[in-house]
């Protein structure tokens, strides 16, 4: 059951993106639903954050928000 949790498709989901806020909102979301726990999660994660355009920094300090030391 766990594939229909998030899209498979990463970039049709950056595709509907406007804001940069927003492109923030999304990747954190997806984030939060499927954890890095898993390669294909990894993946997706990667290739999400590509389609929406976010820096690796930018990904790193999401997730950092998502997971406070």
């Amino acid at each position: 059951g766990e594939a229909m949790a998030r899209p498979a498709d990463p970039e049709a989901v950056a595709a509907r993106v406007r804001e940069p806020q927003e492109a923030r909102e999304v990747y954190a979301a997806s984030a939060l639903l499927c954890g890095r726990d898993h390669p294909d999660e990894v993946a997706y994660l990667d290739r999400l954050a590509r389609a929406l355009g976010l820096a690796e920094a930018e990904v790193r300090r999401i997730e950092e928000g998502l997971h406070p030391a």
